[in-house]
């Protein structure tokens, strides 16, 4: 739940500009009027921080299990 120093250095990356870590269940922010209004929601929504393409694709997959992979 943290950036590597080591390779921030490695990569001449500050790590002021990395974004904050969060679990996937997070809530980040809450919807917008106006993303609300776009979408034909309810402003306020919370907004969960999600998952990448390939940790969604396991988890829907059913991969969740200690010995099983893809």
């Amino acid at each position: 739940m943290r950036w590597s120093e080591e390779l921030c250095d490695i990569f001449e990356v500050p790590l002021a500009k990395l974004p904050r870590i969060v679990l996937p269940w997070d809530i980040v922010g809450r919807l917008t009027q106006q993303a609300a209004k776009d979408c034909g929601l309810v402003s306020g929504i919370p907004v969960a921080a999600g998952a990448g393409d390939q940790t969604a694709g396991f988890l829907g997959g059913g991969i969740v299990d200690a010995g099983r992979a893809i």
